[in-house]
This record gives structure tokens, sequence and C-alpha cells, in this order.
């Protein structure tokens, strides 16, 4: 239920917000009539200032053209000169040429090109321009030029021919060539200035909001000489419904253009003597952007009101707030597993009592999880001792029964020499039970009972080490390999294979050793590799008794379930026994501490 002072404070904040508004409102209406009516007037003076630019820049292609003209060495070299590119007093005219229009135009960057045609034919071009003089013969330009009949003629813009669709853009200006020194004014030719479409675009970039805006240099026929949007040049904006009005005029001034569907203020400036105009397209939100000012003003003004109010709040709510956020960065560090987290008791309210209640409840989720990893360690350690002696008694047993079986058929030194081999085993065996060793150290204990192994097959069988180096000292469960390299010999070669051979090999890569026992016995179906894959319990005693799921089970409790053993072998083409152990020269007891075990 809410309180009677949060009501009065709502009431109050309300009837401040809507008063501060409705003056908002009132203001910004007043403001943003004041605004458009002095920026458009700002406009159309930013306007007047490029037309005389524009003119600026007129008066200097007449200029050019008029030097060029008057120049009687100039015309002397047009007139006298066939320009026969077989002539040699080509060249030299040509070069004269150069020197003359080098000194006119004096390395201005907006000359392009210059062209002089004489006898209806391009007789000479100077700058590094591109066009079809035979193309350009037939353009309105060379025609209006020739009909101008000596005056300047501006043919607006074209483009050159290796030009995209937004470059390679000129400014052509055309003026015929008269001898008015002859008798009959002699025509000697024409001539067409090309100057880069920049000297337009640089005049109108500059313009006055310009970045929401649409501003051209347009001829008194809308024709799009020059624009901001380079894609609009060759168009005609004269039948458009909002710039119409722009071409009803010969004079200059601004209108307001509601037929769209943003309003606009289009604002125009005449330049009668060179027939061009200046018209300039912008949102109206963009005239009137100040006065959202006032707007921001209102909302500043209300959100201070609501600061100063809040403000009392956040004081009386920081009491209780901060001891809460120390609460919570406790519960997340022993979210984390930081079990040693503990909160500073330092007031004796509701706080006090939770952080006392808290950190008596980190100390008893300590105490009970070294309590559970002793437990595991000590779980561990008996699974391991269980599962080393149940490998011996097995082990045991097929030795002793080996041994009887060469004892009856031989009666002699071979028997010794088994025994003797038989009793290193059990002495490295017995001293070793439940530890790691080397694999160097199981790698003998292989040898022993294979050679023991050889008595009952009559020397038959072949065991191939290869081994690196690095991985001798490597530790490992002891009697690991034992039953793998006695699965083959019992279960993998049988009466069928002639030349029975056991691999063992080794190799070190990122930090694992592989051990691979592979041999070229029987092999397995993949039904028999899918229930040893899962551990089939059934299989694992009658394939193998508990020596296979014992192997892979010992390399899990040692090194992680991301060890472990895993067999590749089809029918007939022998069996791979694959061991992926962490690589490690610790000893055993090292190795226990890594995976949480002391």
């Amino acid at each position: 239920m809410r309180s009677i002072h949060l009501r009065l404070m709502i009431f109050f904040c309300s009837l401040l917000i809507l008063t501060l508004v409705t003056m908002g409102i009132y203001s910004y209406r007043l403001s943003s009539s004041v605004v458009e009516e002095k920026t458009s007037a700002a406009v159309l003076k930013s306007l007047e200032q490029q037309a005389k630019n524009l003119d600026v820049q007129m008066r200097t292609v007449k200029k050019y053209m008029d030097l060029i003209i008057y120049t009687p060495e100039f015309m002397k070299v047009v007139e006298t000169n066939s320009f026969d590119k077989t002539s040699y007093q080509t060249v030299p005219a040509e070069h004269e040429m150069k020197e003359m229009l080098d000194a006119i135009f004096f390395e201005d960057d907006m000359v392009k090109d210059f062209a002089v045609f004489k006898d209806e034919r391009l007789v000479y071009k100077y700058g590094n321009g591109s066009f079809d003089d035979k193309k350009f013969k037939g353009d309105s330009i060379y025609k209006n030029t020739i009909a101008a009949d000596g005056a300047l003629y501006f043919g607006g813009t074209i483009k050159s021919d290796d030009s995209s669709e937004t470059d390679g853009l000129y400014l052509c200006y055309g003026r015929k060539l008269t001898d008015y020194n002859s008798y009959q004014n002699t025509d000697v030719g024409s001539v067409f200035l090309f100057m880069d479409i920049k000297s337009f675009s640089a005049i109108i970039n500059d313009t006055i909001g310009s970045g929401n805006g649409k501003s051209y240099i347009t001829d008194n026929e809308g024709n799009v000489l020059a624009s901001q949007d380079k894609l609009q040049i060759f168009s005609n904006i004269k039948d458009r419904s909002d710039y119409r009005r722009a071409y009803e005029s010969n004079a200059s001034g601004y209108y307001i253009d509601e037929q769209g569907r943003d309003t606009s203020v289009i604002t125009f400036y005449t330049l009668p003597k060179w027939n061009l105009k200046i018209v300039q397209s912008m949102p109206r939100k963009d005239f009137i952007g100040e006065t959202n000012n006032i707007i921001v003003a209102t909302l500043a003004l209300s959100v201070l009101m609501f600061a100063i109010l809040v403000v009392a709040a956040l004081f009386l709510s920081r009491s209780v707030a901060r001891p809460v956020k120390k609460i919570k960065a406790a519960m997340k560090n022993l979210q984390d597993g930081n079990f040693d987290a503990r909160l500073d008791v330092r007031s004796r309210d509701e706080f006090g009592s939770i952080a006392v209640s808290f950190n008596y409840m980190a100390v008893q989720l300590k105490e009970l999880l070294d309590k559970l990893i002793k437990e595991e360690r000590r779980r561990n350690e008996t699974e391991i001792s269980m599962l080393q002696y149940q490998i011996n008694p097995h082990f045991l047993y097929n030795v002793l029964a080996t041994i009887r079986l060469s004892a009856v058929s031989h009666h002699d030194q071979e028997t010794a020499e088994m025994l003797q081999k038989l009793s290193r085993l059990l002495k490295r065996t017995l001293a070793n039970a439940g530890r790691m060793v080397s694999l160097e150290t199981e790698l003998c204990n292989i040898n022993d009972f294979v050679d023991i192994q050889k008595v009952l097959y009559n020397d038959k069988i072949n065991v191939v080490y290869d081994v690196c180096e690095q991985s001798y000292k490597c530790l490992i469960p002891n009697m690991l390999l034992q039953p793998l390299v006695e699965n083959s010999i019992l279960h993998g070669f049988g009466d069928h294979v002639k030349d029975p051979e056991i691999r063992i090999s080794s190799r070190i890569r990122d930090g694992q050793l592989q051990l691979v026992i592979e041999d070229n016995g029987l092999g397995m179906s993949e039904e028999t590799i899918q229930k040893l894959k899962n551990n089939h319990p059934e299989h694992g005693m009658s394939y193998n008794g508990i020596g296979l799921t014992n192997v892979n089970m010992r390399i899990k409790l040692y090194f992680g379930e991301e060890c472990g053993l895993r067999f590749e072998s089809s029918a007939g083409r022998g069996t791979k026994a694959i061991i992926n152990l962490n690589y490690t020269t610790d000893d055993p007891e090292s190795t226990y501490i890594q995976r949480g075990m002391l």
C-alpha cells in the first residue's frame, strides 16, 4: 500500500512537470518561427556570397579566354600552321603554344584540358584529360560555340570518355577564334576550355546547414551543372514540384514547400549575366533545430527537480544498500569456491546478525568440503589398491600354470630360468604394488613376462620395441601394459598365426604420452570393440577377466577422465590397443595431489 508521503511526492512532481512542459511547448513554437525567419535570411545571404564566388569563377574563365583570343602570338601560331603530324614545323608550333598556355593558366589545378580546333578538326590539346574529338564535334557545345560568333559560350557539364558515373566530370567553355585584324574577320578556328567540376562543387559545399540539405548550380532551364550529390548531375529539376517556384522568378528569395512528405525551405539566387541559378533545399527541422534547446532545458529542469527528491531517498537507502552489496559480494565469492570469504561485523542490527550467520555458514562449508576431499582421497586410494591387488592373483595364476606345464615337459635348466624371471617379476610387482613406476621398469616386466610365455609357445612370439628415449622416465601405473600383452598372447594369436608378433611403441606430443600395443593376431569384431569401449561387464569377464576393464579404470583414477584406453581392430587384421596418459616424471605423491586425492 502506498504511503501518503509517496502519493504527495508523485502529485507535486506531476504538477511541476505539467507546468514546465506547457511553458516549454509555448516557448518552442514562438522561438521556432523567429529562428526560421532569421535562418532563412542567413541562408539567402550565404547564397548571395556563393553567387559572388560563382561570378568570380566565371570571370576567371572569361579572362583566360580573353588572354588567349587577344594574344597575337597565339593567333598567329594557330593561323599560320597546318598542324600536320608529319610536318617538322608542327613540333615547335605546339611547343610555343604550350609555353603561352602555361603562362596563362599558371598551374591552375582546376584547368583539366584546353583544345584547339581548326578546319573542324582537333589540332592541339593541352592537359591530361581524354575526350573523343569526333564525338565532341557532334555535341551541341561545339555547334553553339560556333554559333556564338566569338562570344564566350558556357556549355555546362560534360563527362570524359573514360569516366565512371561520378568521376571525370568537367565544365566546358567554348569560344570561336576570329582574326579581327583581317579585312573580312577571317575565321581561324575555335578553342574549348575544360574545367574540373570541383571549381563549382567547392562553391556549394560550405552551404549553411547543408548537412541534410541539397544544393545545386543549374542553368535557367533547370539542368543541374554541379551538386553535392554527383548522381544528380545531368538531371533537370525545373519541373519538380518542390523547385518549380524557384524557376518562375529571375530574382532571389525563399519559400516553404509543404507538398512533400517533409516540409522544406527552398532558397534560390539567380545570376542572369551567366544564365545560372543556385538553388538549395533544406528540411525545416534543420532550421529550427536550435530551438530544441528549449525542450532540452525543460527536460533538464524536470530531471533536476526529480534529482533533488531522489537524492534524499538515496541517502536513506544507502545505509541499507551498502551492507546488502557486501553480503552479495561475499556470497558471490562463496559461490565461486572461495570458502575463506568473511563479512566484517560492525553493526548490531539485522545486517550484523546476517553477517554472523554467513561467517558461521562459510566455516561449516569449508570444514565439510575438507572432510569430503579426505574421504574421496581415501576412497580413491582404496580403489587403486584393490584394483592393483586384483591384478596380481590373476597374473600369478597364469604364470604358475605356465611354469607347471614347463616343469612337466622339460625337467631341466629352462625351468630354473623361468623361476628366476618369475622371481624378478614378483619382486618388482609386489615392491611397487599400488604405486607408479617408470615406463622403463614396466618394459622390463613385459620382457620377463614374454620370455616366460615363449616357453609355452616354443619361442614363436616376437616382441618389437619402438620407444622414444624421452618416454623411458615417464611414470605410469605399475603393471599397466602386462594385461594388454597377455591379452594379445592368450586371445589374439591362437593356432592360426604362424609368426606372432607384438609391437610396443610410444610417442610424446602436446604434453601427453601415447603407448601403443599392436599385434598381428586374429583381431576383434566391431561388436566386441564396442562392448570393450562401453565397459560391458559381462564381456569383460568372458574376454579377459578383469584385466582390460582394470587397465582403463586405473588410467582414469590416476590421470582423469580425459585419459584412457581404446582399441582399433578388425577381424583377421590384428588388434591395436592405444593408451593416452598425461606425461609426468613427478613422484606418485605429487600426481595424487594434482588430482585432488591428497
